[in-house]
């Protein structure tokens, strides 16, 4: 049980460490900050596939060298996004990155039940007495 118990751990932390990675290039690759006029940035959710009007307006201004230079310069607003990208590339980009957030998630508190249950397991019955010790302390007085 306890090689197990030291084998499923490695498992969770190193698919923790696999989905943490994969979050952050995610994250990178499919978001564009964007900076209002109060100096605030924000993240925005991009797409991966250029609609035919974006794809002409990056053609014909080589200026625009990133994303968020493509946003502000020609379309404005980060609420016309859809008009950049395609739909279908942004709300790909969107799975992708509630997929690994949730599974980020799901081996954190994987990793640490785990834990607790290893300790419990260890020194679950010396909590016990101490608990009872203090429950008969506050009892007498």
């Amino acid at each position: 049980m306890k090689n197990h118990t030291k084998i499923v751990s490695i498992l969770l932390f190193l698919s923790l460490i696999w989905t943490i990675y994969a979050h952050t290039k995610s994250f990178i690759e499919g978001t564009f900050p964007f900076r209002d006029y109060d100096g605030q940035t924000s993240y925005h959710v991009k797409g991966n596939e250029y609609t035919h009007v974006a794809q002409e307006f990056k053609n014909t201004h080589p200026y625009i060298q990133s994303d968020a230079d493509l946003i502000r310069e020609g379309f404005g607003s980060p609420e016309e996004k859809y008009k950049a990208w395609t739909e279908q590339s942004i709300n790909e980009n969107k799975l992708r990155l509630i997929t690994t957030y949730s599974l980020i998630i799901i081996f954190f508190v994987s990793l640490i039940s785990i834990l607790i249950e290893v300790l419990m397991g260890r020194y679950g019955k010396t909590t016990e007495k101490s608990f009872e010790s203090f429950e008969d302390k506050k009892l007498k007085v």
